[in-house]
């Protein structure tokens, strides 16, 4: 083109010349052709070949396969440059220099770039099993993505992404607890599961076991957002709920009440008290706690035995004596156990009633009536009477503590320090017989 453009402008110029100075321009032009012809690259390009061409105001690209002339002076520079071949796994993230433009091109195929086209990056497609996944990051929007397998896994122009991880495998009896970074929330994910962990999400102290419970088992959880206690009783397998906390420490046994037993328990939500009796298998409730020291054995009552109870909400006494397998109430306290006082027919005892009134009680029969028997149970307010007598030779000592009495006749051994008048120091050992024939004028107090 320029060698006809040159040719042209001489033959221009040479219409007003002389025709010998035409022929001698003509032959210049001839020779300038000529040379141009002779300078001239030819470029032969293959299947996987391509021309970049700098011009003076742009680049363009010619791919093979053909063949290019490039003349002298219409160009800067010219490189072949080898097509890149991207099989079935490769990728390549091509950016576009004057736009910025970023794309991805997927194999299998022979990559011819354009004519502003770079390689940034290149690799080999993810490959993910059923197990296996990936968290992909798109940096041009700022969002994320979780690729699950089973995949080939190949990235977007703007996204990126790590290492393999390995989904969390649950088994029927196991958990997770997963917190979400985004809102806030949690959820719980039980087995028998495969669970794929979102970019979002965090899991909580790792696997955790469900509570497998028996018969005789319970758990009670804790709802740490509404405050709420629930009771999970087995034969079950118990999961909890995301804001779920285990009480007790852990699963509890529930208290086996035999048919002699029972258990004072407190409802916390009204602070009443109710008592849970035997033969039973007992699960308190989500707000109750076990009183003095769990499960007690019942009072048998008999003819020997009866029971002292205050009732804490009146403060009075009853003696109980109805035979039978006694529990109090849930308001009664048992203060004591009261065997039969059972008198021989040679003994007597005093009791003092609340009012300090004494009553005597006698085991001879001839003695005895309906409202002083022979055996009988200490009332209520009522002590017995005790009397403390000296012991010893010399009865020095007043340790002899007596509460039933021997009304037959008695002897003691006793020493006595005297003088003569003559003033001589003796010691008479004496024995003294003696019997308790009257407790009342013995006692010398008011009686009935």
């Amino acid at each position: 083109m320029l060698v006809v453009a040159v040719a042209a402008g001489i033959a221009a110029v040479g219409l007003s010349l002389p025709i010998a100075g035409y022929h001698l321009l003509g032959l210049v032009c001839l020779a300038l052709a000529a040379s141009m012809i002779l300078t001239a690259s030819l470029h032969f390009l293959g299947k996987d070949e391509q021309l970049r061409l700098v011009g003076f105001t742009e680049t363009i690209v010619i791919n093979g396969p053909t063949t290019r002339i490039l003349y002298p002076m219409t160009y800067r520079s010219a490189t072949v440059n080898k097509a890149t071949s991207l099989g079935n796994m490769d990728y390549v993230k091509v950016k576009d220099t004057v736009s910025g433009a970023v794309r991805i091109e997927r194999g299998p195929k022979l990559l011819f770039l354009g004519a502003y086209d770079q390689i940034t990056n290149q690799g080999t497609g993810i490959t993910l099993s059923q197990t296996e996944y990936l968290i992909v990051e798109n940096q041009e929007t700022g969002g994320s993505r979780t690729v699950r397998g089973p995949t080939v896994f190949f990235p977007a122009a703007y996204e990126s992404f790590g290492a393999k991880r390995t989904a969390i495998s649950l088994t029927e009896d196991e958990y997770i607890c997963v917190s979400d970074t985004a809102t806030g929330s949690r959820l719980v994910v039980k087995g028998k599961n495969l669970f794929f962990v979102e970019p979002t999400q965090k899991v909580d102290d790792g696997i955790r076991k469900a509570w497998t419970l028996q018969a005789n088992e319970y758990v009670r959880l804790l709802d740490t957002i509404t405050g709420k206690i629930a009771v999970h009783k087995g034969e079950s397998t118990v999961f909890p709920s995301p804001y779920d906390e285990v009480l007790d420490g852990d699963k509890t046994c529930a208290l086996n009440l035999k048919a002699n037993e029972y258990v004072k328990v407190l409802d916390q939500t009204n602070s009443k008290i109710y008592v849970a009796k035997g033969p039973a298998m007992f699960v308190p409730g989500a707000n109750d706690k076990t009183l003095d020291g769990g499960k007690k054995k019942a009072v048998q009552i008999d003819d020997e035995h009866a029971v002292l109870v205050r009732d804490i909400a009146t403060g009075q006494l009853r003696l109980v004596t109805e035979k039978q397998l006694f529990m109090p109430g849930p308001d009664e306290v048992i203060e004591d156990v009261r065997d039969l006082q059972m008198l021989a027919d040679h003994e007597a005892m005093i009791i003092k009633d609340k009012e300090g009134i004494l009553h005597f009680h006698y085991g001879n029969p001839a003695r005895s009536d309906k409202d002083h028997p022979r055996a009988f149970f200490l009332p209520p307010h009522a002590e017995i009477a005790e009397l403390v007598w000296s012991s010893g030779a010399r009865r020095e000592k007043r340790d002899l503590r007596i509460k039933r009495f021997d009304t037959r006749p008695q002897f003691m051994w006793n020493d006595i320090d005297c003088r003569t008048q003559d003033n001589v120091e003796l010691i008479l050992e004496t024995t003294l017989f003696w019997e308790v024939a009257d407790l009342l004028r013995w006692s010398g107090r008011q009686a009935t």
